[in-house]
C-alpha cells in the first residue's frame, strides 16, 4: 500500500522524468517532497527482488554502463540526504553502504600531520555499488506519496 499523497497546492506541477538512474530518481524525490505529482518513466527492466548482491548479478540495467562499479555520494550530496530525508540513509547504512570520514581519504604521508577541523565531520562519502544505490533509491521511491 502507497502512503496517501500529498494535497496538491495551487503551485504543484504534473512532472515527467525520464529515467529512472540515480539523478532522475534523486530528483523526482526532491519534486514529490515540494508537493509535486511525479512519474518516472524507465526502459530498462523493473528492480528484481532480492538483496544487494542477487541486484548486482541478476538486474539488467542497459542503460546505465558503469552499473555494475561501485559509486559514491560526495559531501554535499551525502549530507543533503542525511538532513532532506534521514530515512532513506537508514536505508542505504542497512544495504551496506559505507562512510567513509574525510580523516580516512588521506594518503598517508598527510594523515601523520593531518588536525582535524570540526567542520571536517561534514566531509564524508557513502560508498557501495552502484546497483546497490539504484536498489535502495528504487525501492524507497516506491513508498513515496505523489511519486
Amino acid at each position: 500500500m502507497r502512503p496517501k499523497a500529498m494535497t496538491a497546492s495551487p503551485t504543484s506541477k504534473q512532472i515527467a522524468i525520464v529515467g529512472a538512474g540515480i539523478c532522475g530518481l534523486c530528483t523526482a524525490l526532491g519534486l514529490a517532497k515540494q508537493g509535486h505529482q511525479v512519474t518516472v518513466y524507465e526502459r530498462d527492466d523493473p528492480l528484481p527482488d532480492g538483496g544487494p548482491d542477487e541486484i548486482f548479478f541478476e538486474w539488467l540495467r542497459r542503460g546505465a554502463s558503469q552499473f555494475r562499479h561501485p559509486h559514491a555520494f560526495l559531501a554535499a550530496m551525502s549530507n543533503l540526504l542525511t538532513e532532506q530525508f534521514p530515512d532513506l540513509i537508514e536505508n542505504f547504512w542497512q544495504a551496506g553502504a559505507r562512510k567513509v570520514p574525510f580523516q580516512e581519504m588521506l594518503p598517508p604521508e598527510l594523515s601523520q600531520s593531518y588536525t582535524p577541523a570540526p567542520e571536517d565531520e561534514a566531509l564524508w562519502l557513502m560508498m557501495c555499488r552502484r546497483a546497490t544505490m539504484e536498489m535502495v533509491l528504487r525501492r524507497y521511491a516506491l513508498q513515496q506519496p505523489n511519486l
